[in-house]
């Protein structure tokens, strides 16, 4: 039945895409969903395969945690096995994290075709792992699927053919009804996310901290369990509440219904226009603000950013 395909993902973001994707191709391929493991909390990544109606992975490797280089030899291991024995017609994989990376190389070194969701994204950040990937990637795929025109741009100036296909994020989004939970109260509030490697580091979530207390709004901050745990004894400022990962509706009603989102995530985020801001380059912070339809208490919250950059494209970009 149709081709072979074998589908790589790992992160929470990754779980997403395959939730709106793999059924489509299922219906017509046969397809193998391999889960690496780097996101293993279930909190993160197995909480979602439930909540999003996905099958369960045919493959775990459990090759989460420790650097990046010893996640992807963990992983490249355990992928190398399966691609020896599949005789697969193409590889999918998803956005720029090391199980991206992990699945594209592999396949590239068993001569399978590549296709690259969410291909063409760039921060022009090239300490970031995650830019690495993106470009190591886009350059040995076969199939770029870029979401944004500018993704699009993106690859062309690399001297890349990319196919502009949409947001799977932005359509699992849009068919979504979004709630709002019951224990969130009426007054105003800010919703942030930190999560990111670099911004784990001592002086980084000293600065990110200061910055999320003085905003002048209760802040409900969602934090991944690796930056939990680097915070050690820090206690947050007042007005700021440590959330535990929240789940897929969860996270679009507090985003939905927030002042503002700040974030360090690539992902989309659910506002009502697209005003993104940046940090300032050279921060050992990095974080993007989306601000809905901009009330005169929301542009008092921007001052922190020094840089504006209206734009109608993701904040991934």
């Amino acid at each position: 039945m149709g081709m072979r395909i074998i589908a790589v993902v790992g992160t929470r973001p990754q779980i997403i895409k395959a939730a709106v994707l793999l059924p489509v191709l299922r219906e017509h391929h046969n397809v193998t969903l391999v889960d690496t493991g780097q996101h293993w909390d279930d909190n993160l990544a197995g909480a979602f395969y439930r909540e999003l109606g996905l099958d369960a992975a045919d493959q775990s490797l459990n090759a989460g945690g420790g650097s990046n280089s010893r996640q992807v030899s963990a992983m490249m291991a355990g992928l190398e096995p399966i691609f020896e024995q599949g005789a697969f017609d193409a590889c999918i994989v998803f956005g720029d994290t090391n199980s991206t990376l992990t699945g594209a190389l592999t396949a590239a070194h068993f001569n399978v075709p590549i296709a690259h969701v969410e291909a063409g994204l760039r921060s022009f950040d090239r300490r970031m792992s995650e830019e690495i990937n993106r470009v190591l990637v886009d350059h040995i795929a076969t199939w770029n699927f870029a979401p944004t025109m500018t993704a699009m741009t993106n690859l062309a100036e690399e001297g890349l053919f990319g196919w502009h296909v949409g947001d799977l994020m932005a359509d699992l989004c849009a068919r979504t009804t979004i709630g709002k939970p019951t224990w969130l109260r009426d007054t105003p509030y800010i919703f942030a996310t930190v999560h990111r490697a670099e911004n784990r580091e001592p002086v980084a979530i000293d600065e990110w901290l200061e910055v999320l207390g003085g905003l002048g709004y209760p802040v409900l901050l969602s934090l991944h369990p690796g930056t939990r745990r680097a915070m050690g004894d820090r206690i947050p400022p007042v007005g700021v509440t440590l959330l535990d990962p929240v789940d897929y509706a969860t996270s679009l009603a507090l985003q939905s219904h927030a002042l503002a989102v700040i974030t360090d995530s690539g992902g989309t985020c659910v506002c009502s226009n697209n005003l993104t801001t940046k940090l300032e380059p050279g921060k050992s912070i990095n974080l993007w603000a989306r601000f809905p339809a901009p009330p005169a208490e929301v542009k008092e919250v921007s001052v922190i950013f020094p840089h504006f950059i209206p734009t109608d494209a993701p904040i991934s970009e």
